[in-house]
């Protein structure tokens, strides 16, 4: 709709041909893209994938192993009483004792959006259900592996994945670009 999420989309999709042309895939492969039930898309094979962006931040995590969620949000004007359904109690509480509630409030928003978007359900899961704890965050039963990615000022970025306890960037290849 706006020139901007266009741009932004583009960055993209040229982020992910940069990751795939890493992994030995041709952007070929773009032609063979597939979206799950929930409108998660999806490459044939071993390679999972998937896009953020926010703002002027746009970021793209592969990985050959397991399912991968990323998330970048910028620390913009929140109304905390709009985003009560989304939040849990104890979330509420330590974004309120925070030295920095934006920036809690906008952590807890990066990993649950990243565990819904790694989970495949999208926005149908509920968000509430998902429980952070320290590095890890669980939903249904399943357990996700935290990272926070440091790489965005006035932003909150975290990728999860399902595949191991000891989530990197070596293990996930990620590509970033500020427009």
């Amino acid at each position: 709709k706006f020139w901007e999420d266009r741009h932004r989309h583009l960055f993209g999709v040229l982020l992910l041909i940069k990751g795939m042309e890493v992994h030995n895939m041709s952007k070929d492969g773009l032609n063979e893209l597939n979206y799950n039930p929930f409108g998660r898309p999806f490459l044939e094979g071993a390679l999972d994938f998937n896009i953020s962006h926010s703002d002027r931040y746009v970021i793209c995590v592969l990985t050959e192993e397991g399912r991968v969620g990323v998330d970048v949000e910028v620390h913009g004007e929140v109304d905390f009483d709009i985003f009560q359904d989304i939040i849990t109690p104890e979330e509420q509480e330590d974004i309120e004792r925070s030295e920095n509630s934006k920036e809690s409030f906008f952590n807890f928003w990066a990993i649950k959006e990243s565990v819904i978007k790694a989970d495949g359900r999208g926005m149908s899961a509920s968000l509430p259900d998902i429980v952070i704890s320290g590095d890890s965050a669980t939903l249904d039963n399943k357990k996700w592996f935290v990272r926070k990615i440091d790489l965005f000022q006035s932003a909150s970025a975290y990728l999860v994945s399902n595949t191991n306890d000891k989530v990197s960037y070596k293990e996930v290849n990620f590509y970033k670009t500020e427009l």
